[in-house]
């Protein structure tokens, strides 16, 4: 990843020692100027940002201020002001909160920067009064990234020292959501989330003082952004957070946070398909679970592990992990790892071509999820069921399965699952002849997998539409889509290149031919538990 740059720092009034001389400062913007002058206010933290703008206004009690509040993203600001601009009663200044809601995960490259940065000349004509932008460390350096045109239009900026209490506060209920219920969360409020983290964590860089209970925090935070960066198919700032995370806990002699740290490290790899890495950072994790004695821990790192050593093909010690932590799992009356556990060593039945006992683990995986309100892995298992069904030439009720997992899917916002189910919808049209319904939802997916950057699954859906064309005759479009996958297979080390491989020399030997066969498919697959 590229060194972070940070904002400009010439010119600003931000030195002022306490909260009263930046609130001061404020008011003269306003009181003083007849005109458009903007000012950014930088203030870390919610509460804090409330508590200072309530004690603006009581200031400003002869003034009239239009508070702009964005609660979900927008694109355009110039639109958000000027619908609740009053041209009878005009305000004398505009203060906007929460627009670090609309950067999200493009960052400086989101629309809504490119769209201020264009817009600015019109801002200035429509806002003829001071206009305050109140936003987070994090946002302020996009937006001066992102529109450096606006940006340099400032006349200051100006920032609130960081309160040490209020910060605590609220990273710890930043905190109280679970990585499961993260899985679960509709897409916006996992942007949200990953706004407020960043916030937090930007925050934390303007603490006076760092003790370990602040390290602590800031490593949490980090595997938690890690978490719904990870939930979103970003791999590698999951990966860099991780890292990131394990550090501080190494510094503070924090065994347990190290060792979850390494395990989910190992997760990143795994989806990355980088498979020694993952294997050698799961069972570092799993000797320091067995040392402090956490059978959790050990648990879920035999899960992962198990999932290193299918994709390796390596299924009888897959299934040996997998069982492995099942039992830790009924030891300690833990149903969703249980779940989990059944669910992956379905997928390693159907591997083995035991397909009545992969129909099992799955339907019992998706009883437990159900019963423990479990939706993300209700549509895991609905989604491992179809592939079983659809080996056992049941496709009607293999559809039916890949439907339900995909309107789960949708509902959570989880686009991973999504894709997956996609490609395996299309295995089931292109089996039915429904050329252009396969070729539909195997497109879709790879759009998914490439707007998230998860290559593994870009590569399945180009196989996939290699096949499709091939199907129709469009043996170019196949070609480039398999030479495509290839190269992906190849850069992840994949076992599927040789596959790959045979199906382009058959197709080349074909390529003059009016009847050709077509290679078997490759990209159908399960989802697997962590």
């Amino acid at each position: 990843m590229a060194q972070k740059t940070r904002r400009p720092r010439k010119n600003r009034r931000e030195n002022q020692s306490t909260s009263e001389d930046i609130l001061d400062g404020l008011v003269r913007v306003i009181e003083w100027s007849d005109s458009h002058t903007l000012a950014f206010v930088r203030c870390n933290s919610p509460i804090q940002r409330e508590e200072m703008a309530q004690k603006l206004k009581a200031r400003l009690k002869d003034k009239r201020l239009l508070e702009v509040t964005l609660d979900r993203p927008i694109v355009s600001l110039l639109d958000q002001i000027t619908s609740r601009w009053d041209a009878a009663t005009p305000p004398d200044a505009v203060c906007v909160y929460g627009l670090e809601a609309s950067i999200g995960e493009e960052r400086e490259y989101s629309p809504v920067l490119g769209r201020l940065n264009h817009d600015r000349d019109l801002i200035r004509r429509a806002v003829p009064v001071p206009m305050l932008l109140w936003l987070p460390d994090f946002a302020l350096d996009y937006v001066a990234r992102g529109a450096p045109d606006f940006w340099a239009w400032r006349s200051g900026v100006y920032e609130f020292a960081t309160d040490t209490v209020l910060w605590e506060h609220e990273a710890v209920a930043a905190l109280s959501t679970g990585s499961s219920a993260i899985f679960s969360l509709p897409l916006e409020d996992k942007l949200k989330e990953i706004a407020r983290l960043e916030a937090l964590l930007a925050a934390a860089r303007a603490l006076p003082r760092q003790g370990g209970r602040e390290q602590e925090i800031i490593a949490n935070s980090l595997q938690q952004l890690a978490t719904l960066h990870y939930s979103l198919g970003d791999y590698e700032a999951a990966r860099q957070e991780l890292e990131e995370s394990f550090k501080i806990y190494r510094q503070t002699g924090d065994p347990l946070g190290q060792a979850n740290a390494l395990g989910n490290i190992g997760l990143t790899y795994v989806d990355q398909g980088r498979l020694e890495e993952a294997l050698e950072h799961c069972q570092k994790a799993l000797e320091i679970f067995k040392g402090i004695g956490d059978p959790m821990g050990q648990a879920s790192t035999l899960n992962n592990i198990g999932l290193v050593y299918r994709d390796q093909g390596k299924l009888e010690e897959a299934m040996e992990s997998h069982q492995a932590a099942l039992e830790i799992h009924r030891q300690v009356g833990n149903p969703l790892g249980q779940a989990s556990a059944l669910g992956n060593m379905g997928v390693v039945y159907r591997n083995q071509r035991r397909l009545e006992e992969a129909l099992a683990s799955h339907q019992k995986a998706l009883e437990i999820h159900t019963q423990i309100g479990n939706t993300l892995g209700q549509a895991n298992a609905l989604g491992n069921l179809g592939v079983v069904y659809r080996n056992q030439g049941r496709l009607k009720e293999a559809l039916e399965s890949y439907q339900a997992a995909l309107e789960i899917f949708k509902g959570i916002g989880n686009p991973l699952g999504q894709a997956s189910t996609l490609v395996n919808m299309g295995v089931i049209y292109h089996q039915q002849g429904k050329r252009e319904e396969a070729l539909e939802h195997c497109l879709a997916a790879l759009e998914i997998h490439t707007q998230v950057g998860n290559p593994l699954g870009q590569a399945s859906a180009l196989n996939n539409i290699s096949l499709v064309y091939c199907d129709q005759g469009k043996l170019e479009q196949a070609l480039e889509s398999y030479l495509a996958a290839l190269e992906i297979f190849r850069r992840l080390e994949s076992p599927q290149v040789r596959i790959v491989e045979q199906a382009l020399e058959r197709l080349r030997e074909r390529m003059g031919e009016e009847a050709f066969g077509v290679p078997e498919g490759t990209g159908e697959g399960e989802i697997s538990e962590r």
